[in-house]
């Protein structure tokens, strides 16, 4: 049951990233932020998912998700000194 309620709890968020990322444009900041919750998301259910399949391409394609993620706030941290 533990591991359901992960998954319910990733889809969860998921869906509040996608809602933010599309009604709540004001600036690119937040959207950035929107987009990392969204690929947070996705990267807790691929390790759950591979937790419960028990195969490592979960965690591979996790760790994948994690470098675009990394390399998105360092985008947003350019952006940030660059208008500040």
């Amino acid at each position: 049951m533990g591991l359901n309620l992960v998954l319910y709890f990733s889809l969860f968020v998921f869906w509040a990233g996608a809602l933010g990322l599309v009604f709540y444009k004001r600036n690119i900041i937040t959207l950035l932020l929107y987009g990392e919750i969204l690929l947070t998301s996705v990267n807790l259910y691929s390790f759950v998912s591979s937790l419960i399949l028990q195969e490592s391409f979960g965690q591979i394609y996790g760790l994948i998700i994690l470098t675009v993620a990394a390399a998105e706030s360092a985008i947003g941290l350019s952006l940030f000194i660059s208008f500040f």
